[in-house]
């Protein structure tokens, strides 16, 4: 089960201190809308989201973050707490003093841990995005010191054990005969294939393995669409049909573009043990398709 309400929250705070590099926590009535605002866009196949959770429940997360505005008694329940409490009582989250010291005194670990928090909730197709989104350097990775060292304790309770085939990507382009398998197209370079890439179906930050089950051959606009949940896969019998999110819209030629595949069958590879896996199709459709 996807939930990027705490990393998301996580690298906001960050991204504050980054970008104000001073000591300061953040009211709830203030971490509210920002994180909403979050959670639409790079959380778009679940709605009602609630950002209070992930406000308190950070406490219990080994992160280094304390709430002000409530004693300790309540700070044991603090995820009892309504909204309007939080709000009432100007409850405010954050960093304690001394994990806020360590990253202001070297904030190549702000860069660093907001990384990490990406690439273990994210593909790495949203990850210019949310740094665009939240005024981090981009492409972040360019920005880190190889020589900071970050624990990863209490960022994510998640542990991916899957190891990384860097073969991936080259058995799922030769099983899709190096062509999307959703509108065929594959365009060269001389003998460089330049617009397919290989798609996780569940992502590998989520236990997708790299395995031709959970890949698809997609060009590389249709694979930031299905990464975004603008398109998924119904899965029916032997057959696999794209879908296009309600809320997806374009104009001009994009727009043709577009509705030539909707309702369409996948392009599958020939051997039928390397078709999707409908446990993998069914978690990106549930996980990250738009509804």
């Amino acid at each position: 089960m996807r939930a990027p309400h705490k990393p998301l929250l996580l690298l906001y705070v960050l991204s504050r201190l980054w970008i104000e590099q001073t000591y300061r926590l953040f009211a709830y009535e203030e971490i509210k809308p920002k994180l909403t605002e979050l959670l639409n866009r790079f959380y778009q196949s679940k709605k009602n989201h609630t950002t209070k959770d992930p406000f308190t429940r950070l406490l219990t997360d080994q992160v280094g973050w304390e709430l002000k505005g409530i004693d300790d008694f309540q700070r044991n329940y603090a995820s009892k707490l309504s909204e309007t409490e939080l709000i009432d009582r100007g409850v405010a989250g954050g960093f304690d003093h001394e994990t806020m010291k360590i990253l202001l005194d070297c904030p190549n670990l702000i860069l660093q841990l907001a990384h990490l928090l990406l690439t273990k909730n994210f593909p790495e197709s949203y990850f210019s995005a949310i740094c665009q989104e939240l005024g981090f350097p981009d492409p972040l990775k360019d920005f880190i010191s190889a020589a900071d060292v970050v624990s990863t304790q209490g960022l994510d309770n998640r542990t991916n054990t899957t190891k990384r085939d860097p073969n991936f990507r080259e058995k799922v382009l030769n099983a899709y005969r190096r062509k999307c398998a959703f509108c065929g197209s594959s365009i060269r370079l001389r003998d460089t294939l330049v617009d397919v890439e290989a798609a996780h179906i569940r992502w590998h930050c989520y236990d997708g393995p790299d395995t031709i089950p959970n890949g698809l051959a997609l060009c590389s606009s249709h694979h930031k669409l299905f990464d975004w949940g603008a398109i998924s896969l119904k899965h029916d019998s032997e057959s696999y049909r794209i879908i296009l999110a309600f809320t997806l819209n374009s104009s001009g030629p994009m727009e043709s573009w577009l509705e030539q595949i909707r309702g369409t069958s996948l392009l599958l590879p020939h051997e039928q043990h390397h078709w999707p896996d409908p446990a993998f199709v069914e978690w990106h459709l549930d996980q990250v398709f738009e509804k």
